[in-house]
């Protein structure tokens, strides 16, 4: 019989158990310190930088040159780039200084003046206050880097000058900008902020090396696309980005402001193109309610080079960057369904026009979610005995590999088209795949079988076309993958060439997968 001593002993699985807990919680706590200590040090090294800036000004306002006039409402207008510049003197105890602007309500104030100006002089252009603006910071002298800066974002208000002496912040804007500037401070702290998108962006990056580190649970665990308890586990991933990218969905559709710029000689850039062709259709039009130079309807040779230049120098305004001008108005020649979809839903439900950035934002969204399932279920039926460590590191790898990052980062209208083709390329590429239906019932009129081989999904067949021919309205290139039906689908066309040469399938059964995949497609083109 064991001593008392010895019934008191834990046994070697509980043992096993508490190491294992204890293990787990000195790794949490490190994954911890060493966030904080980056989110903390490392990202604040500015605020450490400057903690003993003196925070003196030698007056209330900056001197101005002669470039720049204050208006009432206390922000500047540039009325000559070269002497644009705001002078103040720093005593070298930061190598920082801050710009001030005015709030938020002055500067929307100012350009809901501006607009209704606009309207009031048949659609003129006016200058509203810059969302961008551009500046350099020279001190004593020595010229230094042009940076920009958001009003709203408030990081961006602190501009790296490093030095003592007298500082010039030129702003760097054509004639005529409203910069919403007020004044500009030298010798100043700047603050300690944590950024909790950063924070959560180093935990996913150690999470993921914990993941996929050598002796990993889930390298002994085989993808199993039927398993609940994984189809959990991926959806509650995708809750990630989702969240993520919700957010900033949701950010552009309260802040975007439009996306039209232009230089003075120069085109009119007007990345908005998504939401005048929504206008357009909704007016049940063709061509762009956009304005249309004198000097342009009146030439005979619109897209001779030499000409424009002629217009641009004789002071023609707006000719559009990226626009067709067509018999006396503006057209786009980019693919339209991305405006179907989108765009013009969204202005028959909101009545104004959904920003750009939202719309690539949905899209980018909508391709990871599609392009992760493509990729596990190229995976399974390649490699059925793929660990989840592997498909997972695979998943994230392709991603990241279709330029994914790039993708939310470029969220202008040229992004757009290459957005929606990859989503509904790997839709349509997805169900292509799960056209096998041999694991699961089918009603007899959704059924297609050709000989022996594996019998196939009508309806996926018709949604995977469906989706691939919608690349001529988005990129037309990507069609091209309608070209993998061959290799996908071949042993049921091989089935089909012989059931047709032995009469052992009719004519019109067989006509049944042909026709599911080419009537959408004809529909779409």
């Amino acid at each position: 019989m064991p001593s008392n001593h010895e019934r008191h002993l834990p046994s070697r699985p509980d043992t096993r158990h508490r190491l294992r807990l204890v293990r787990l919680l000195i790794a949490l706590l490190a994954a911890v310190a060493a966030i904080a200590a980056m989110e903390c040090i490392v990202f604040n090294l500015p605020f450490w930088r400057t903690l003993g800036a003196s925070t003196d000004t030698n007056a209330v306002h900056n001197t101005l040159g002669s470039g720049l006039t204050r208006r009432n409402d206390g922000m500047l207008t540039v009325t000559d780039p070269t002497k644009a510049y705001l002078e103040l003197t720093a005593d070298g105890t930061s190598d920082y200084l801050r710009i001030d602007t005015e709030s938020s309500k002055v500067i929307d104030k100012a350009r809901e003046q501006a607009e209704a100006e606009s309207k009031a002089n048949d659609d003129k252009e006016v200058f509203k206050p810059l969302a961008t603006i551009h500046v350099r910071a020279d001190v004593d002298g020595i010229a230094g880097k042009a940076q920009s800066m958001n009003p709203d974002a408030i990081r961006s208000h602190y501009v790296k000058a490093p030095g003592a002496g007298i500082v010039r912040i030129w702003i760097q804007e054509e004639r005529g900008a409203i910069v919403p500037v007020t004044d500009a401070r030298a010798n100043v702290r700047v603050p300690f902020v944590i950024n909790w998108m950063r924070v959560l962006a180093m935990a996913l990056v150690l999470l993921m090396i914990a993941v996929w580190r050598p002796g990993s649970r889930l390298w002994r665990i085989t993808l199993d696309p039927s398993s609940t308890r994984q189809r959990l586990a991926f959806v509650g991933l995708l809750a990630i980005p989702t969240l993520l990218i919700g957010a900033s969905i949701i950010h552009e559709l309260w802040y975007a402001s439009p996306l039209v710029f232009h230089v003075s000689g120069d085109y009119t850039y007007d990345f908005d193109q998504y939401g005048h062709v929504a206008d357009a259709l909704v007016a049940g039009r063709p061509w762009l309610d956009l304005p249309v130079p004198e000097q342009l309807a009146a030439t005979e040779h619109p897209y001779d080079v030499a000409t424009r230049a002629q217009l641009l120098a004789n002071g023609a305004s707006p000719l559009y960057w990226d626009y067709a001008y067509y018999d006396g108005h503006w057209y786009s020649y980019f693919g339209v369904l991305p405006a179907v979809l989108l765009f013009v839903p969204y202005r028959l439900l909101a009545g104004h026009n959904l920003p750009t950035s939202a719309a690539e934002y949905i899209l980018v969204l909508l391709f990871i979610i599609f392009f992760s399932l493509l990729v596990l279920r190229v995976i399974h039926r390649v490699m059925p005995k793929t660990s989840v460590a592997a498909a997972s590191l695979v998943v994230v790898s392709s991603l990241v590999s279709a330029q994914m990052g790039y993708l939310l980062y470029r969220t202008n209208f040229y992004q757009i088209p290459f957005a929606a083709s990859l989503t509904l390329t790997s839709l349509g590429l997805w169900l292509w795949l799960g056209a096998d239906t041999s694991r699961r019932p089918l009603r007899p009129s959704d059924r297609w079988q050709a000989g022996d081989a594996k019998p196939l999904s009508l309806p996926r067949l018709a949604l995977g076309a469906l989706c691939i021919a919608a690349n001529f309205g988005c990129r037309p290139t990507f069609t091209l993958a309608a070209l993998l039906a061959f290799p996908l689908f071949w042993p049921q066309i091989r089935a089909l060439g012989t059931g047709l040469r032995t009469r052992r399938i009719k004519p019109l059964q067989a006509l049944r997968a042909p026709l599911a995949v080419i009537i959408p497609a004809i529909l779409v083109v």
